[in-house]
This record gives C-alpha cells, structure tokens and sequence, in this order.
C-alpha cells in the first residue's frame, strides 16, 4: 500500500476528489451507501451530469469502489478523505448527524486496522465544517475506535473550492490549496498528494481551514447580490450595467485586491462616507430597492462602535 487513497462519500466532492486523483496517477477507492450511484461509476456513467468532462474522467481514469465498504477501504488505503454532506438545518445551524455517523464508523475501521497494522492512518475532512466541528469528530472518532488522535491517528482538514459544474477544472486549477493541521508534518503530509497542483498553497492551523470555505462563499454571495443592486441602479440611472462593471473589474489595485480586506476600524474619512450616501440617496429617489447596500453604512457603524469599546479597555 503506497499512497492508496480512500475517499468516503461521493457526491460531487468525493467523486470529484477521487477520479482527480486517479488521474494523478494514486490509486484510489471510493465508498457510498448510495448502490445506484455506484452502480453507475462501475460501468463508467456520470451519476452526477451537471459536472462537466466527469463521465470522461470516469472512463479514462477508473477506481474500485465499494457499497458501504469502509473497512476494506480504510485497511487498503494510507489516507481517507471524507467528503460527507453537511447540510444545514431550518434555523441555518450546520446539521453534523451525516458526517458525524461516517466518522463513528470510521473510527471503528481504524479499530480493525490498528490490529492488522501499526501504520498511523491519515484522515482527511474535505467536508465544509465551522470552527470546533473538527473537535466533536475527533471525539467521535476516537471513542468508536478506542485509540488516540496524533498518537493511533491523525487527523487533519482539507476544505474545497470546487464550483459544481466546474469542479473537474477547479481541482486542477484552484485558486489555492489549503490544508489545516497543528502539526506540520501531518500537513506536510497532506500538501504532498497536491505535488503536481500547480498552486498557491497554505498549511494553516485547522480552525483557519475549518473558517476559509464559509468566508469565501460569503463573499461571494456579498459580490453578487451588490452587482446585481448596482446593475439594479445603473438600469434605473439609465447606465450600461455590463461596461460599468467590466471597468469595475480593471482596478485590480483597489477594487480587487487585498488592500481593504484587513479586519480592524470602521471606515471614516470623507469620501466613503460621503459617496456611499449620495448612491443611497439617489436610489432611493430611483425607486430601487438596495438592501445591501443601505446596510454598509448601518454596520459601519456598529463597528464604530466596537472601536469605541476597544479603546476605552485599552485605556483602563
């Protein structure tokens, strides 16, 4: 066993992670409780169309999968990664039953091997989970397998930037790759299967790499309901929304760029403020309805006064 790799879980994540993989040339094995997808990936079919260039993946760069086989997977493979849904719950609070299940049963995989191996096994969250998730499966883990975290196994967190429909190219050509462990030859480790990943990549302690997914993806949702309010703006204004934000997107100094996306004071000065509300002003005057950007300014000033707090402790 060198280098196999074990994905459990494939849904558009794992399947995507696995056939990835093979394509790297590791040997992989892939494991649902779903019989129809597997079904499917056995013979070369896309179970999942909506991601592009996968069926051909499939056929040219196959890999065992098993039917709710997490033993055999585990006791074959070097390093799992579980690529487990996370679904949200209807109060939006992260629902961890699914991932928490599979790590129990994970956790009793390890058992197994322990006794067949003294190999530490590596196991991966590909999952998005928020900070002190990774904690309570750790638990689960270790009190379904009866071992220890760092001493029996290790455990560490590799979240995705895949967009579903491109997430064959998003995994050959991320923005970066980031992997969360507090030792670093663990993430050494992980990074290691990435070799032929040409980017930017990033070990980092794991509450950061639990964080990153939900900061990305919120932000992402944030630039495009503000596009569409100023697309929303432009119409009412009479101004060509494409080309107004097509010259948007050229100033990659500012506009696009790291230069105000340091936590710290609220804004001041006078131009942001005084900007802001004149485009407030005058959409309400147009009729448009912005609630984005009508609440800059009110959160602006909740962080005013958070600074205010900040520096009257800082004093006393």
């Amino acid at each position: 066993m060198k280098n196999k790799i074990s994905v459990i879980g494939l849904g558009y994540v794992g399947l995507t992670t696995a056939v990835c993989f093979s394509r790297l040339g590791y040997e992989v094995v892939g494991v649902d409780i779903n019989p129809e997808r597997i079904a499917e990936i056995k013979i070369g079919k896309n179970p999942l169309p909506k991601i592009q260039k996968l069926e051909g993946h499939l056929k040219e760069f196959p890999f065992e999968v098993y039917l709710d086989g997490h033993e055999k997977a585990i006791i074959e493979s070097d390093i799992t990664f579980v690529c487990i849904e996370t679904p949200t719950r209807e109060n939006g609070s992260i629902n961890l039953t699914p991932i928490k299940e599979a790590c129990r049963t994970i956790g009793k995989c390890i058992k197994e091997k322990r006794k067949v191996s003294l190999d530490k096994h590596l196991i991966v969250i590909r999952s998005t989970i928020f900070p002190g998730s990774l904690e309570i499966l750790k638990k689960e883990i270790e009190k379904s397998s009866g071992k220890e975290c760092d001493k029996d196994f290790d455990l560490a967190v590799n979240p995705e930037f895949l967009r579903e429909i491109y997430a064959i190219d998003d995994f050959f050509n991320p923005c970066y790759v980031v992997v969360g462990a507090d030792n670093q030859e663990v993430g050494e480790k992980v990074m290691g299967y990435y070799k032929l990943i040409p980017a930017k990549k990033f070990i980092v302690n794991k509450e950061l790499a639990q964080m990153i997914k939900y900061v990305n993806n919120s932000w992402h949702s944030c630039k495009v309901v503000f596009t569409n309010e100023i697309g929303a703006i432009c119409v009412a204004a009479g101004v060509n929304k494409e080309e107004l934000m097509k010259l948007f997107c050229e100033d990659t100094k500012l506009n696009i760029s790291p230069y105000y996306m340091k936590p710290g004071k609220a804004y001041g000065g006078n131009c942001l403020p005084k900007d802001l509300a004149v485009l407030q002003k005058k959409s309400k005057g147009l009729v448009v309805k912005v609630p984005l950007i009508n609440s800059i300014s009110k959160s602006n000033k909740i962080q005013e006064e958070r600074d205010g707090k900040r520096e009257m402790s800082e004093v006393q």
